[in-house]
């Protein structure tokens, strides 16, 4: 197990690869019930750079939801981080509920 040092969630990127919604979706990101990051109209193909959100820093585990925003809000997806992938490179999450699949690309750093 890694020692007791923070690691951090860097993340990178968020991509659609099938949209939830027909005219495309409104996806939020949470972290720890946090949201960190949404957007209005997210569509297959698009990607969007997540690279001005500080690190997030976290002991052991960290875990990832991806929301669409909708009168009830729809989850697509958590996924958990942990702090053993530190310094492993890019790392992913697909998100594939809902109907919808999203890939979130992410780095654990030091």
């Amino acid at each position: 197990m890694y020692s007791s040092a923070m690691a951090k969630l860097k993340l990178l990127d968020i991509r659609c690869i099938k949209n939830q919604e027909m005219g495309g979706d409104e996806p939020y990101l949470k972290v720890r019930n946090n949201k960190v990051w949404s957007s209005n109209d997210m569509k297959a193909g698009a990607v969007v750079s997540l690279r001005s959100i500080q690190p997030i820093a976290f002991k052991e585990e960290i875990d990832v939801t991806l929301m669409e925003k909708d009168f009830r809000d729809d989850c697509l997806g958590t996924g958990t981080v942990t702090a053993d992938a530190v310094g492993q490179g890019q790392q992913e999450i697909n998100f594939e509920e809902e109907g919808a699949h999203y890939q979130l690309i992410y780095e654990v750093i030091a």
